[in-house]
């Protein structure tokens, strides 16, 4: 624990490399086109536009609230299996600074966060055009948007730490890693409802973890309370995780760098 706190210290003090690089990571892949970050937007709307229009009338029946309910669950979703995906890759992506003593590990997990933040941020404003069409979607639930999102923060923190000691050691597993996620894109309720067109689907719903991280996010922005298995299981699973994480960093950060 003591590595742990003294490497987050650390890292806060080297807030110039995390916030300039994970901008410039986000920004980056981007810098040639006409649109910038707002191709993250667009690619948002494109994708929740077309799933709205091909699924929506079957699915929701054209219900207007399904346009935010996916246009939520995209990079919602993103959001958090890329703190596992990309996980793999922070280590070989900071190898020279680490190499050379530049930059602490934690620092590497900030730099990522920021990218994945500009990269969510981005995508969501098509959210905020929603809401300027639906005014009323905005509820007092929707105040349990902050627990939420300091849920999914922890989250993301932890998973990605935990994956990055687990690619220092296994670095053969990404890809298996990242098919898995695959799969689990369309087992998770991102544009489709649990609970509805039989038991199985609720049943894989809501063995899903992703399940109960999304709604605790997604349903106080659509103005719903989320159930309280929904948080039981969210902050349970966050728990254990930062958990994991701290005890594999702690025992792990000694000899990762031998491992780059």
């Amino acid at each position: 624990m003591e590595y742990v706190v003294t490497d987050f210290k650390k890292s806060l003090l080297a807030w110039r490399f995390w916030t300039l690089f994970g901008y410039h990571d986000a920004f980056g892949p981007l810098h040639r086109t006409r649109f910038g970050l707002l191709f993250y937007t667009l690619q948002a709307l494109l994708r929740a536009t077309v799933i709205f229009l091909v699924l929506g009338p079957s699915i929701a029946s054209g219900s207007s609230e399904y346009f935010g309910y996916v246009a939520l669950g995209l990079p919602i979703f993103s959001f958090y299996s890329n703190a596992v995906t990309s996980g793999y890759g922070i280590l070989s992506r900071n190898k020279a600074m680490i190499e050379n003593g530049k930059v602490p590990f934690i620092a590497c997990i900030f730099r990522f966060f920021i990218d994945q933040s500009v990269r969510f941020l981005f995508a969501i404003v098509i959210y905020f055009g929603f809401l300027v069409l639906h005014p009323s979607t905005l509820t007092l639930a929707s105040l349990l948007l902050i627990p939420g999102l300091l849920v999914a923060i922890v989250f993301v923190f932890a998973v990605a730490l935990t994956f990055m000691v687990i690619s220092a050691f296994f670095p053969d597993l990404s890809e298996a890693v990242n098919a898995v996620m695959g799969i689990l894109f369309f087992a998770t309720p991102i544009f489709w409802y649990p609970g509805e067109r039989g038991e199985i689907r609720n049943f894989i719903a809501n063995a899903n973890p992703f399940t109960h991280l999304i709604s605790i996010v997604r349903e106080p922005a659509l103005g719903h309370a989320p159930e309280i298995i929904s948080y039981v299981y969210a902050c349970s699973l966050t728990l254990f995780l930062v958990g994991v994480s701290v005890c594999l960093f702690g025992i792990a950060r000694n000899w990762m760098i031998f491992k780059l």
